[in-house]
């Protein structure tokens, strides 16, 4: 890349995400690639997930020359588990053809079968600083042709060794190169910005929306059911960076022991615990290790951090503590996007009193439905696919899949792993009728068909019809009794695979007839 001026549309970035199997650019991607791709040294401020990986990968496969010898990047972060995400990012999203050559340095592979990759001279590296000091100590890296440094910092109190490597690693490296630092806090970066000549400095605030918009909205449950609830919620929406407060020390210690066993990250803080659990359960979740942290209004006093959603399972004593948890300290990876509160029937005017006194409209939510869970779901599932798992791997099963599963039954292959993965069977409204049909297998009736006539005649959603059963000149099935009336009156007596049917309530030994 150089110094050179070079230039990336907007459109190019769009359609490089896109083939990465990315919907669209994040902000910091649509802000610093074309900085980037520019050339010259950049210091960039940004958290964890926000594209910053993609962000440098663009630039390198457009502009550097694959035919040159020698290294020309070198990619530098703090760990052996960042090495692999930074690998699959670049499996994801390096195009066949592109003729870009990468190799992971990882203290968790042997170092005979890096020796082996690292002769065939790679376009890139990645590797933690003293995995790369290692193989330079060796000879085994020439750095002699490199072109760009990008450096992932962890920040923090991580960062005195990270930047003696780094500071190893330089002298070995020419002069006349572009360097990219990304860390979650410039201004802890002292030593690491001195390696920049004359850099942009783009902090968080350059690239993020500078407003949000905070959605306030209440849920009515009764109290037994508040655990399920906030569980749905988090499943149907895909929630991740979700703060919890809870009124009391054992209502927080005991829903995070139900969320635990129901296979969720949480942390848990509150004032009577030590400073450093407070501190390492803040870490946790600050740094995306844990998607939910626990605490109620005392124990937030003790932590600094920002979250993307809070969720308030009981309702605040009063509107000054509704405002202080909204405006929970000042730290932020992201914009606060939403405020939920669950309430009971009891607590209703309780929460008009808080909506009064704080002026701000908090509008009722319904709770989600099975259909909404079961699509979070998926959306979480294809998120893990995308941001954790080995391609490599992936393909392997998806060999063994194609190999033993007919085309046609791979759609209810994924269907049925996803009710194993669920843990339970498809839920059905209380309240199930059972109906009898006067057609059967004798007019080519499926099961696809009933469901069809019963979803279009009486406006139900696909998950509300329960099973069909299609036997030879007649078929039953199950819907909400409270549509039950409504369905024989209108589909009795309609035409239907040419011939009137009769639609009614089902006897009760269905199987005595044939």
């Amino acid at each position: 890349m150089g110094p050179l001026k070079r230039k990336i549309k907007e459109a190019e970035i769009l359609d490089f995400m896109k083939r990465g199997g990315f919907s669209k650019p994040t902000l910091l991607q649509k802000r610093v690639i074309p900085i980037i791709a520019r050339g010259g040294d950049i210091a960039i401020e940004a958290g964890e997930k926000t594209g910053k990986t993609a962000a440098f990968i663009l630039p390198l496969v457009k502009y550097i020359d694959t035919e040159k010898p020698g290294i020309k990047a070198v990619v530098l972060t703090h760990s052996a588990d960042k090495v692999r995400k930074i690998r699959n990012e670049f499996k994801r999203l390096v195009p066949h053809g592109s003729g870009l050559t990468y190799v992971p340095l990882n203290e968790d592979e042997e170092i005979r079968k890096e020796v082996r990759l690292l002769s065939r001279t790679p376009d890139v590296i990645i590797g933690t600083p003293g995995r790369v000091i290692d193989h330079i100590r060796r000879g085994n890296i020439d750095l002699s042709k490199l072109e760009n440094v990008i450096i992932m910092s962890p920040g923090g109190n991580d960062n005195k060794g990270f930047e003696k490597d780094i500071d190893f690693i330089f002298t070995k490296i020419p002069l006349k190169r572009q360097t990219i630092l990304f860390s979650p806090n410039l201004k802890a970066e002292g030593r690491l910005m001195s390696f920049l000549k004359h850099p942009a400095v783009i902090p968080a605030s350059k690239w993020k929306r500078e407003k949000s918009s905070i959605e306030h909205s209440f849920i009515e449950v009764e109290e037994h059911g508040k655990r399920n609830l906030l569980v749905d919620l988090i499943n149907a929406k895909n929630l991740k960076g979700i703060v919890v407060f809870c009124r009391t020390i054992k209502d927080a210690e005991d829903l995070h022991k139900y969320l635990k066993r129901k296979g969720m990250t949480t942390s848990l803080v509150h004032h009577e615990q030590r400073q450093p659990a407070i501190l390492k359960n803040e870490r946790d979740f600050k740094s995306g290790k844990n998607d939910i942290l626990i605490t109620t209004d005392l124990g937030a006093e003790k932590i600094h951090c920002r979250p993307k959603h809070i969720i308030n399972f009981d309702i605040p004593p009063s509107s000054e503590n509704y405002l202080i948890r909204a405006g929970f300290n000042t730290e932020r990876e992201e914009e606060l996007s939403t405020i939920t509160t669950f309430v009971t029937k009891e607590q209703y005017f309780e929460l008009l009193k808080i909506e009064e006194s704080i002026k701000m409209n908090i509008k009722k939510e319904d709770a989600p439905q099975e259909e909404d869970i079961l699509k979070g779901t998926i959306k979480k599932i294809v998120q893990v696919i995308k941001e954790e798992e080995d391609p490599d791997i992936l393909n392997y099963y998806r060999k063994i899949v194609r190999q033993n599963v007919p085309i046609f039954l791979r759609s209810y292959f994924a269907a049925y792993l996803l009710k194993i993965y669920l843990g339970k069977e498809k839920k059905q409204e209380p309240g199930i009728t059972k109906l009898f049909v006067s057609v059967g297998k004798n007019r080519r009736v499926f099961p696809r068909d009933l469901r069809g006539l019963f979803i279009s005649k009486l406006n139900l959603k696909a998950s509300q019809v329960g099973p069909v059963k299609i036997l030879d000149n007649y078929s039953f099935i199950d819907i909400p009794s409270r549509y039950a009336k409504e369905a024989i009156e209108k589909l009795n007596g309609i035409d239907f695979k040419g011939r009137k049917i009769t639609v009614n309530y089902a006897r009760k030994k269905e199987g005595s007839k044939s």
